[in-house]
């Protein structure tokens, strides 16, 4: 029995040329959510679960169709950011790598342990250095 070849992403020209068939642009799409006007356009290049799903529902399909290789088991399991980000969406993808939802560790600064919210508080214009 012949196995199905996998199915191939949209490239970005497809995706934006449906876009522009169902008469929607990217600014329109990202004005109607409240989002920085290049915003939408990231998930053409790069992971970002919220922004996939907006093309996709403006487009009447599911992400899955558009970036299949976006929502495999591996892939997800292999970006536990993008775990997080399609469980907070509630997709069932999220669900596939199994394990938890939560980012495994947090990104290491050259402050130490702080993290951006104390790093704000602290704040006072002048350089300080974590003890």
């Amino acid at each position: 029995m012949a196995r199905k070849p996998p199915a191939k992403d949209w490239d970005r020209y497809q995706v934006t040329a449906a876009l522009k068939r169902a008469g929607i642009s990217f600014a329109g799409l990202a004005r109607a959510h409240n989002l920085h006007h290049t915003s939408v356009r990231t998930a053409l290049y790069q992971s970002s679960p919220r922004c996939e799903a907006l093309i996709a529902a403006a487009l009447g399909v599911r992400p899955e169709s558009i970036w299949p290789s976006r929502y495999t088991a591996d892939a997800v399991a292999a970006n536990p950011w993008r775990r997080h980000a399609l469980a907070r969406l509630g997709h069932p993808a999220a669900d596939l790598a199994g394990g938890s939802s939560e980012p495994i560790s947090k990104h290491e600064t050259v402050f130490g342990s702080l993290h951006c919210t104390e790093l704000a508080e602290g704040y006072n214009g002048s350089a300080r250095v974590a003890a």
